[in-house]
């Protein structure tokens, strides 16, 4: 289950996880990365982050994936080359026929959704938000191409009690909000009562290890995001989920335990059986 409309099924499987009748669910999400201040770096993962190349980016993208990065707090010193760095990649990004290499942002899956979208980004802008670049509905240059597509919107001037900062929208909409100190940003990320995944982006490795260990996520990136080895357990913290998808945690997550006891000593005595 994904979003608020589903909470009821959420709380039902939730029940049955404490009963123990279910190994592995997943529920809401809404996801945080921390950008701590060494600019020159940072600006590079940005780019990753926006226009990293994989065969699959146009689903990224469009974004039907539970894990992608909606909340983004930068620290105050660099939030401004932040978001003309994240406006300027997001301008760069294709919108078009996911079948082409160099498409990076497919269609929703589906008009309903497509206005749903479109309905988060209004609100976030009668709550005060700020629309840096996208949240626009487009018609495809290519004639033939059928589908809803929305540019990907970036919210800047947002605040933790926005809907758009709280509720998860499956759709390419990220906010960008300022923290003026590590303590703070952790306890923010940490505030909502979702906790799947998380990404820090910082050149002081201690500090990122520092940060990661603080975030209430089931699997946090440093310097990267979005990197699911199969070795690799995923799954998520408090309404996120249950259980862990990938390595050996899910072998155990979707088996249950036998022990056999075989005795191979055949000259024992045993009045029992002769």
């Amino acid at each position: 289950m994904k979003n608020e409309t589903n909470r009821y099924a959420g709380c039902t499987i939730e029940k049955l996880k404490r009963q123990n009748k279910l190994k592995k669910s997943s529920l809401w999400s809404k996801w945080a990365a921390v950008k701590l201040p060494e600019m020159y770096f940072f600006l590079a993962i940005v780019l990753r982050m926006c226009i990293v190349k994989t065969p699959c980016i146009a689903d990224y993208w469009s974004t039907d994936v539970c894990s992608n990065c909606t909340r983004v707090y930068v620290q105050k010193p660099i939030l401004n080359q932040f978001i003309d760095s994240l406006v300027n990649a997001t301008k760069k990004l294709k919108i078009g026929d996911p079948f082409e290499k160099d498409t990076k942002v497919g269609a929703v899956i589906n008009e309903k959704h497509g206005d749903k979208i479109m309905d988060f980004i209004n609100i976030a802008r009668k709550e005060g938000a700020t629309v840096a670049y996208g949240g626009n509905k487009i018609v495809p240059q290519k004639g033939d191409l059928k589908g809803f597509f929305i540019s990907p919107c970036v919210l800047t001037n947002c605040t933790d009690d926005m809907t758009v900062v709280k509720t998860e929208i499956f759709g390419s909409v990220v906010s960008v909000l300022p923290f003026d100190n590590e303590d703070e940003a952790i306890a923010r990320a940490n505030a909502l009562p979702y906790g799947l995944a998380a990404g820090v982006m910082t050149k002081d490795i201690q500090r990122g290890h520092r940060v990661a260990n603080s975030l209430q996520a089931g699997i946090v990136w440093i310097n990267n995001y979005n990197i699911f080895p199969p070795e690799v357990p995923f799954g998520g913290y408090k309404l996120s989920g249950y259980g862990r998808e990938n390595g050996q945690a899910a072998i155990n997550d979707f088996s249950q335990l036998k022990t056999v006891y075989v005795e191979m000593n055949n000259e024992i005595d045993c009045p029992l059986y002769g």
